[in-house]
């Protein structure tokens, strides 16, 4: 079976999917680290990521994992969809399929730019106390039904922390020089899913849809009721709509 390999978000850590691994069964899963203070811009995250999968194997706090050295399908989460969607469009990795997560292909507009200037100069400035995920900034990610929920705050907050301040820093320098791909989408050739929520408010499911329009062929899902962190929401759904999605075509395509 053709492993899948995992790229979280921005302040995520691998923990994000923890709640689907249950549901996975015995497909491989492997998980790409986005964490590195020493990413200045998007390349440098591609750079960084490309040399995980190319490196044979890779330490992470749980020890040792395999990095696939043929093909692999490829699930990326909001900033790591858009990381995932660069590499396919590149052509030279040997990615099946491929799978975006509450993710879209624009680039930052002005507001958000501005957004992530200011979240940086609180970074930069070492009197700022860094919590790693404020309640509020928390009820803003997920939908209705789980904006109360401690737990999933306890988790969502303490892989901010892992990440820490200057990895953060580093990941949001990434997302600042991001490219608008929306024009590219015709290029990718692997068979895609495209996941989103109807209370997304960070990459809402307006752009899910264009991810949809953009790339052929491609299966889209919108969970109703969903926000942004449907790994953690809809762990089971999501689990199931994605091993449905990689087996589906074995036959066409071993």
């Amino acid at each position: 079976m053709v492993p899948l390999v995992l790229l979280p978000g921005l302040g995520n850590t691998a923990q994000l999917f923890d709640f689907m691994k249950p549901h996975f069964g015995h497909h491989k899963i492997n998980h790409i680290n986005l964490i590195s203070e020493d990413i200045q811009n998007f390349d440098g995250m591609l750079a960084h990521v490309r040399q995980q999968l190319l490196a044979g194997s890779v330490k992470q706090p749980n020890g040792f994992f395999e990095v696939p050295d043929g093909q692999f399908d490829m699930l990326g989460f909001s900033m790591g969809g858009y990381v995932a969607l660069a590499l396919a469009l590149a052509g030279d990795l040997p990615i099946r399929r491929l799978i975006l997560v509450n993710s879209r292909a624009v680039d930052d507009d002005v507001e958000e730019r501005a957004g992530r200037a200011r979240t940086l100069k609180l970074l930069d400035n070492p009197k700022t106390r860094f919590e790693g995920m404020t309640p509020g900034l928390f009820k803003s990610l997920v939908g209705p039904a789980f904006r109360q929920d401690a737990a999933m705050y306890a988790l969502v907050r303490h892989m901010a922390q892992v990440v820490g301040r200057r990895g953060l820093a580093a990941q949001i320098r990434a997302n600042q020089t991001r490219p608008n791909m929306v024009e590219d989408l015709a290029g990718i050739k692997q068979k895609t899913l495209i996941v989103g929520g109807t209370c997304d408010r960070i990459t809402p499911p307006d752009q899910a849809q264009r991810l949809h329009a953009g790339i052929q062929g491609s299966k889209l899902h919108i969970f109703e009721g969903c926000g942004h962190l449907s790994p953690l929401e809809r762990p089971d759904e999501l689990a199931a709509l994605i091993i449905d999605f990689v087996t589906d075509f074995i036959g066409s395509d071993g």
